[in-house]
C-alpha cells in the first residue's frame, strides 16, 4: 500500500482481509501520530464464502481466513487483546481502556438453533441436495426450496443473526467446509461438522455473544 501518513483519522475496510496479517497491516495506517483514529471493518455473510473460494488453494489460506473471520465474529473479548494473542505478545488488560465495540453483548444458549440448522444440512444431505450457505439462510429463515422447508423448523431470529449463528456453527466446528470445482469458478457448500453429532445428545449446549435484535455481524470497530 505504499501508505506512511501520520495523522491518518479512519481506515475503513469495506470487507474483511484474508488473514488477520493482512488487516493488522491495514489497520496500522491509522493513527501513527498517537492521537485517535478509528478502524471499521464493514462485513457481511456472503464476504466469508467469496473470499474463501479465492485462499483455498493457497498455503494456509482458508486456515487464516477463518482466523479473521473469528476476529470478525467475535464479540466477548478485546480485538487489541486478540491481536496481541495471535502474534505472542503479552497482553495487559488496562491498556485496553474499552476502545473497542465488543463490550456490550450478552451470551445467549444457541442450541436449539444449532440442532434447526444442522437438520437442514442432514435433510438435504439424505436427498443428494448440495446446500450453499445462501440456501441454508433461505431455508431457515423459510425461503428455501420447499421440498426442505416442509421438513424443517423456520427461524424467529434476523437475517443477521441467523447468519451470525451460522458462521458460529463453521467456526466451532458443528459445520464444515466443502467445495466443488470447475474450469471457471469455486463454489462453496455447507456439510456436517465431527462436532455435528453432539447435538444429538439432550445435555449438550452451545453459548455465543449475539448482536441486539436487528443488529448483526456486519460492523467491526477498533479505536485507536
Amino acid at each position: 500500500m505504499g501508505i506512511d501518513k501520520p495523522d491518518v483519522r479512519f481506515v475503513i475496510h469495506h470487507t474483511m482481509s484474508k488473514s488477520v496479517e493482512n488487516y493488522y497491516q491495514e489497520s496500522g495506517r491509522a493513527g501513527r501520530d498517537d492521537l485517535p483514529a478509528d478502524c471499521i471493518v464493514y462485513f457481511g455473510f456472503a464476504d466469508i464464502f467469496r473470499i474463501s473460494t479465492m485462499v483455498v488453494m493457497e498455503n494456509a489460506g482458508y486456515q487464516k481466513l477463518l482466523q479473521m473471520v473469528a476476529y470478525c465474529q467475535n464479540v466477548d473479548r478485546c480485538r487489541r487483546s486478540l491481536m496481541a494473542v495471535h502474534f505472542d505478545e503479552v497482553w495487559d488488560n488496562e491498556r485496553c481502556n474499552q476502545m473497542c465495540d465488543t463490550c456490550c453483548y450478552t451470551s445467549v444458549d444457541i442450541t436449539q438453533h444449532a440442532r434447526q440448522v444442522v437438520l437442514i444440512v442432514e435433510q438435504a444431505g439424505s436427498m443428494n441436495e448440495k446446500v450453499t450457505p445462501l440456501k441454508l439462510v433461505e431455508t431457515w429463515m423459510g425461503r428455501g426450496p420447499a421440498k426442505l422447508r416442509k421438513m424443517i423448523q423456520t427461524t424467529a431470529l434476523s437475517r443477521l443473526q441467523a447468519e451470525s449463528v451460522i458462521v458460529s456453527l463453521l467456526l466451532q466446528g458443528y459445520l464444515r467446509e466443502d467445495y466443488s470445482f470447475t474450469p471457471y469458478t469455486t463454489y462453496f457448500y455447507m456439510k456436517l461438522g465431527r462436532k455435528a453429532p453432539l447435538l444429538k445428545e439432550k445435555t449438550h449446549t452451545i453459548n455465543m455473544n449475539m448482536w441486539p435484535a436487528g443488529d448483526g455481524p456486519s460492523v467491526v470497530s477498533v479505536y485507536k
